[in-house]
């Protein structure tokens, strides 16, 4: 479900600044996401499925599983 959340703020920023560049688009997106930390539990599924385990890296801000957040329409579209 992250693509289509991420398809709709984009859409709102395009409809609040028409001209703007993809690259100021995708820079909006980005530094108005809400940054997300590791988890600090283990996914239900390793345990009930085995499947592996996989670990989190990085902060808040930028992880390798958020990336830089989950999207902030508002923010963004502000």
């Amino acid at each position: 479900m992250a693509a289509p959340q991420a398809a709709g703020v984009v859409a709102l920023i395009r409809a609040a600044h028409p001209g703007m560049s993809r690259g100021a688009v995708v820079a909006i997106l980005r530094n108005t996401a809400s940054g997300q930390p590791c988890p600090t539990a283990l996914d239900p599924g390793v345990e009930f499925f085995g499947a592996p385990v996989q670990v989190c890296r990085g902060g808040s801000g930028n992880n390798n599983f958020y990336g830089k957040g989950l999207v902030n329409a508002l923010a963004a579209s502000q």
